[in-house]
């Protein structure tokens, strides 16, 4: 291959099936999520964001029952 030592291309086959794997993956992915992916129409947890940092741990703390 191009005169290359036997290190070079081995590690170059190497990449190429790295990266053919990942175009795979990536396509396979995006027609799964297409024929099967669920639209979610609203997030079912409260997305009001806590205007102080003690609103915030108070919420962290009841939301995980550490009390």
């Amino acid at each position: 291959m191009l005169g290359l030592s036997p290190t070079i291309t081995k590690f170059l086959y190497a990449m190429g099936g790295v990266a053919i794997s990942a175009i795979l993956l990536i396509v396979f992915l995006t027609i799964y999520k297409k024929l099967f992916g669920k639209k979610s129409s609203k997030p079912s947890v409260n997305s009001v964001t806590p205007s102080s940092t003690e609103e915030a741990i108070t919420f962290f703390i009841n939301k995980n029952k550490l009390k």
